[in-house]
């Protein structure tokens, strides 16, 4: 199998559903990277994060999307040339973290609940507590990780794509 065989493939596998799902939107919010075949799609309906200016962050459901600009929440217009981050969430960084602190909370209530069926003293010895809060910790740190924040201008940019069909 050569290169361009298995690059089609791995199109179809991978990049199908999501420009199935927008076609049904008829219009798709692009990020892509210049040069690769790397895009994210938001189609209408979608939840997005966004930045201007270094200091205004929007987020919301995209509305519509016209030939520049874009709709948040039927309120709010975005011009794409003023945007200059998009943050996209980790699904995985984000359940990693939840579990990892929901396993630390649990290994705390569990080992203080049995000592204390047990009369064991004292009920949270110092390694049980250091155990609980490093994961607890860990999971505080991770947490910090969430979103991705992609920069606009050479590397990454942000287009509509239309494809509706006119008579």
């Amino acid at each position: 199998m050569n290169k361009n065989t298995a690059v089609f493939i791995a199109i179809l596998l991978f990049a199908l559903p999501g420009i199935q799902q927008g076609l049904n939107a008829q219009k798709l919010l692009v990020l892509e990277k210049t040069g690769k075949f790397k895009t994210h799609l938001y189609p209408e309906g979608s939840v997005i994060m966004l930045s201007m200016d270094d200091t205004l962050m929007v987020h919301g459901r995209i509305s519509s999307l016209k030939d520049s600009m874009l709709q948040l929440n039927e309120k709010i217009m975005i011009d794409l040339s003023s945007v200059d981050h998009v943050y996209r969430e980790r699904d995985l960084v984000q359940f990693i973290s939840a579990g990892a602190m929901l396993a630390g909370l649990t290994y705390f209530v569990l080992t203080g609940f049995n000592r204390t069926i047990n009369k064991e003293y004292p009920i949270l010895p110092g390694e049980d507590l250091l155990i609980s809060g490093a994961v607890i910790g860990s999971a505080i740190l991770l947490y910090q990780f969430k979103f991705k924040k992609y920069k606009l201008g050479d590397k990454w940019q942000l287009k509509i794509l239309d494809f509706s069909i006119e008579n």
